[in-house]
């Protein structure tokens, strides 16, 4: 991680959220700051997905509720299983400035039913079987490969820790979500989280601790432009 986090990269993670924050075009200020600093592909993956302007941060932890025992539970199934997928291979996932856990991996939607990628369904259930919310609904993409077979799995998963929910494959997880009216919602996915009049929580950071002593990269704590009332809280 040390050559990922350098003080190059630092300076280029300040400048990028001024004028972020400032509301220059998000794109071209990547090409900026990415050019400039002589980003590699990781750096500017991080930058674009790990650095949220002060009104998105404020929102998105005024909804954050960690506490999904007994209530009813709604997963962006790929979002939170490629999070922990990657951090059981060993690639970058960090704290974004809105304090939930993200990945710079890039899967275009071909996802392997890897044997890493099915302990994190393992890993996960553990985590749920702990904690027994309510229900328990997975949303899957359909356009991924073997989405039809990874719903069934997570159903048989259910039946096995006799949790109650189910998996259902559609076409656009994102928007499904969207329209929930209650429930929690476990997704790292930025339009899922502005636009959700639900609450939100960071499973994969919760799967994570319940396992691992976690230390990732914390790019608020770079930025280090603390938000009144808000700090920076544990993973």
């Amino acid at each position: 991680m040390n050559e990922i986090l350098s003080d190059n990269f630092k300076q280029a993670i300040k400048d990028f959220s001024y004028l972020n924050e400032n509301e220059y075009p998000r794109k071209a200020i990547l090409k900026l700051i990415g050019d400039r600093y002589r980003l590699n592909k990781s750096q500017r993956t991080l930058l674009n997905r790990g650095i949220l302007r002060k009104k998105d941060t404020v929102d998105r932890y005024q909804k954050k509720n960690q506490n999904i025992k007994n209530s009813k539970l709604l997963i962006d199934t790929y979002n939170v299983l490629l999070i922990i997928s990657n951090y059981l291979l060993g690639r970058i996932v960090f704290i974004s400035t809105d304090g939930f856990i993200r990945d710079a991996g890039e899967t275009h939607g071909k996802i392997n039913r890897d044997k890493v990628f099915m302990r994190s369904v393992e890993y996960l259930f553990e985590y749920l079987d702990a904690e027994r919310p309510s229900e328990i609904i997975f949303y899957i993409d359909n356009p991924v490969t073997y989405s039809g077979e990874l719903a069934e799995h997570l159903r048989e998963c259910l039946r096995e820790k006799k949790l109650k929910g189910d998996a259902i494959v559609v076409n656009n997880p994102d928007r499904e979500l969207i329209l929930q009216k209650e429930g929690i919602i476990a997704t790292s996915d930025s339009e899922v989280m502005n636009e959700t009049s639900c609450r939100i929580c960071d499973l994969p950071a919760q799967v994570l601790n319940a396992r691992f002593k976690v230390h990732l990269i914390d790019l608020g704590e770079i930025v280090s432009d603390k938000i009144p009332g808000l700090g920076r809280h544990p993973v």
